[in-house]
């Protein structure tokens, strides 16, 4: 069978068909991979941004107890000068004043608490020496102190204790309540889109705040806590893991002061829902491209 002799015209069309598809497909297919680029660092930085921000926030709101130490610790330089029982009041007034305050307690060098703002009669000389605070700050250079967050037995809250030990080897302890930064957390991820879920660990992984309040409650850990650690101090933005349920684009944030961890999940499929969509698009069209590609070769044949 003979071939169809190419027309002068056809050969024209042709030619200028194939310059045309070419440079198209290689555009399309160049702009979808900078696109879904440029998009997954524009999501990173976002998200990145919201851990930052409420690092920052939770960094202000922990600096509070450690000024209230510090208003402590000037109210004990002036004791001789003021009645017996003004200590007790004023660190009930402390509690009252503050409802992230469970206590807050003065303890001696020999691990007697001296003054407190609450239950005078029960804790006034009680023994402190095997808090950890105490062990820690009498055997160590340094004067402050954070413990691990734990669930008290006497309110069966989630609590974290910070320690001051000022010149005189006294211990000014305040015990806070971390259902209050649980929630303010919570309320932060309000403001963003429903998909955005934000969790704070504490160095080891354990759950501080989480959508899930039974999280944190049971002590359970975040899974890819090592990988997200590994991510916060490399110079990666986010990293996308695979969990049981779903996989999540992660971002976090580090507070040195207490080595917890911001965590910021969105589910992958909602974070480039649209791209894929668009990019299928731009896919669409170049093979539509290649079909013309074809017709004009069944032209030359």
């Amino acid at each position: 069978m003979k071939k169809r002799k190419t027309t002068l015209r056809q050969s024209i069309i042709i030619n200028n068909l194939i310059t045309i598809i070419i440079p198209i497909i290689l555009f399309g297919l160049f702009s979808v991979q900078v696109y879904i680029s440029n998009y997954a660092d524009a999501t990173a930085s976002k998200n990145k941004i919201i851990a930052d921000t409420l690092k920052d926030q939770f960094s202000t709101i922990l600096q509070e107890p450690l000024n209230l130490l510090s208003l402590t610790e000037d109210e004990l330089l002036t004791l001789e000068t003021l009645p017996p029982d003004y200590m007790n009041i004023y660190l009930n007034n402390i509690v009252k004043n503050y409802n992230y305050v469970i206590n807050i307690e003065v303890i001696d060098d020999t691990g007697k608490v001296l003054y407190t703002g609450l239950n005078w009669d029960a804790n006034i000389n009680a023994n402190r020496t095997g808090e950890s605070f105490f062990k820690f700050l009498s055997n160590s250079d340094q004067t402050t102190y954070w413990s691990s967050p734990y669930i008290s037995p006497a309110t069966d809250e989630l609590t974290l204790h910070i320690s001051k030990k000022n010149n005189r080897n006294h211990y000014i302890t305040v015990y806070i309540n971390l259902h209050t930064l649980s929630q303010a957390s919570l309320d932060f991820t309000k403001s963003f889109d429903d998909d955005l879920d934000i969790a704070i660990t504490d160095e080891h992984g354990i759950y501080i705040s989480h959508s899930d309040i039974t999280k944190v409650y049971m002590r359970l850990f975040e899974p890819e806590i090592k990988r997200i650690q590994e991510m916060t101090f490399s110079s990666d933005s986010y990293q996308v893991i695979d969990y049981p349920d779903t996989k999540y684009v992660v971002s976090s944030s580090l507070m040195p002061k207490t080595g917890w961890y911001i965590i910021v999940f969105q589910p992958f499929s909602t974070t480039f829902a649209f791209i894929y969509a668009d990019s299928s698009l731009v896919i669409g069209c170049n093979h539509r491209c290649l079909y013309c590609h074809g017709l004009c070769n069944n032209l030359c044949t």
